[in-house]
């Protein structure tokens, strides 16, 4: 599917080139392939307020799982369960992507998943572990309570985008290929990655310090 879209193979979109799940899949899907660690520096890169861990281990990724609310079926974007640390504490993912900044993240579709992902909890579907709920895309929405009972982050896929970048540079031959494949997919998409400056431009003076100047005194 990615290399029939990069290659202008699919042209209708009737053909779902255009599609939250189909970027969902070439992007998010791909991670899946690496290294753990890999995947949560990504994650880490692209929500700020993620905790820094460097040992991690998935136990388990679903993507599009169907979970019951109040009787309803209600379908997250990825669910990742995620052991990070040592001692290792169990962490619950939820992922929900929006196609772009015109497509509003909804407030009351996170509360039915949680919801959703809650009496799968109780119904012994999966561990205990605590719940970080991560909306990829989209317009954010005002905080509510809902931000008090629970962890919720928001990320544009411009931060996924150069999350990915900076991790390919530190990453295995291997894991560089499944990277640039989903850098391949942002580019095809319009995209431009977001680097810090010392990223895009590095002098030729080793002892250039590149300083936040509205932080110094005026003189």
């Amino acid at each position: 599917m990615l290399e029939a879209l990069l290659n202008g193979n699919l042209k209708s979109k009737d053909e779902g080139y255009l599609y939250e799940d189909v970027i969902t899949s070439s992007t998010i899907g791909r991670l899946q392939y690496l290294s753990a660690s890999s995947i949560w520096q990504i994650l880490s890169h692209t929500y700020k307020a993620l905790p820094d861990f460097n040992i991690a281990k998935i136990s388990q990724i679903d993507f599009w799982p169907q979970w019951k609310n109040k009787g309803k079926t209600v379908i997250p974007d990825v669910f990742l369960e995620i052991d990070l640390g040592d001692p290792a504490k169990k962490y619950h993912l939820i992922i929900e992507a929006k196609l772009n900044i015109f497509a509003a993240q909804d407030e009351k579709q996170w509360e039915n998943q949680i919801n959703g992902y809650n009496a799968s909890v109780n119904e012994g579907l999966y561990d205990e572990g605590e719940l970080i709920y991560l909306a990829l895309g989209g317009k954010s929405v005002k905080r509510s309570k809902l931000y008090q009972d629970h962890t919720i982050l928001h990320a544009s896929w411009q931060d996924f985008y150069s999350a990915c970048e900076i991790q390919m540079k530190n990453s295995s031959p291997e894991e560089q290929r499944i990277l640039k494949d989903i850098c391949r997919f942002f580019t095809w998409r319009g995209f431009i990655p977001l680097l810090p400056m010392q990223e895009i431009w590095r002098p030729s003076n080793p002892n250039f310090e590149i300083r936040n100047l509205t932080s110094e005194k005026t003189q």
